[in-house]
């Protein structure tokens, strides 16, 4: 487990946990969990959209992942 305190536009911290499977199972559980504020309105102003930006930047991540994995036989 990793706790990560973040300064900038977003202020706050975060809690990274890793959780690996024993030999029985094939997957590993990474948690994310950010707990974050900003004091600039501009980026205040942003946050309607935010969630959309980030799920447009994950759903890219898992695709990338994805063919990453399968080229190199892991899937």
């Amino acid at each position: 487990m990793a706790h990560i305190d973040v300064t900038g536009d977003l202020q706050g911290h975060g809690l990274w946990r890793v959780i690996y499977g024993d030999e029985s199972t094939t997957h590993t559980v990474v948690e994310l969990t950010w707990c974050v504020v900003t004091a600039r309105k501009a980026v205040r102003a942003l946050r309607p959209v935010a969630g959309v930006a980030h799920a447009h930047v994950m759903s890219g991540g898992q695709r990338g992942l994805i063919t990453r994995l399968a080229e190199q036989g892991q899937l």
